[in-house]
């Protein structure tokens, strides 16, 4: 999501999210002394790739936060200087963003998330495609367009928003819990054995 060239600028160039950030970090509240994103990254550590190989639940929070507070600064930046155009915040509301983080992040797992609950798998991905997170569902002359999600309020959309959030959340959760049931039954399967030459040996 951060790196992704998704903001479109012009009919032939379109740029990424970090661009965008990076092209107004000077005017960000709080990069103190660093003249870049990069500097800021590397001296607060932070580093994300755009498909983890050890990716868990820790990751995720860390990379939501840094999302959110870059947008904040961002959104200050663009207030200071006064600029009409605002590429990200304007267009894209926060909450938005991280959705689409998780989106981007749990694609590359989805065979492995129906693998564990169909089900719920697919309810997520049609949320994230039908709910105006990865389409545009409220525009009229928009393809996919979605008159359901279009005539809900924006606190209602708002709320589905904080539902989806979850429910995103809970699908990393059970991508983590696999690896966690197997040490699991490793450790019932000894104790099991255990109590079995216990009983034996009486």
């Amino acid at each position: 999501m951060l790196f992704e060239r998704s903001i479109e600028v012009s009919n032939r160039k379109r740029i990424s999210v970090y661009e965008e950030l990076s092209d107004n970090y000077i005017g960000f509240y709080f990069r103190g002394t660093c003249l870049s994103i990069d500097e800021f990254d590397n001296m607060y550590g932070f580093h994300f790739e755009k498909e983890p190989e050890n990716f868990n639940i820790d990751h995720l929070v860390l990379l939501c936060e840094y999302i959110e507070n870059m947008l904040v600064g961002y959104q200050s930046a663009l207030n200071i200087s006064g600029y009409g155009y605002m590429a990200i915040t304007a267009q894209i509301p926060i909450n938005i963003q991280l959705l689409l983080a998780f989106e981007d992040l749990l694609e590359p797992q989805r065979k492995r998330l129906n693998s564990i609950d169909d089900k719920f798998t697919s309810d997520l991905f049609y949320a994230f495609n039908n709910f105006n997170i990865r389409h545009n569902n409220i525009s009229p002359e928009s393809p996919k367009y979605k008159k359901a999600i279009a005539d809900l309020t924006q606190e209602q959309l708002e709320h589905w928003y904080d539902e989806i959030y979850q429910v995103a959340l809970l699908a990393f959760l059970q991508l983590e819990h696999v690896e966690r049931k197997k040490e699991f039954d490793e450790i019932k399967h000894k104790i099991e054995n255990k109590d079995l030459q216990g009983l034996c040996m009486r």
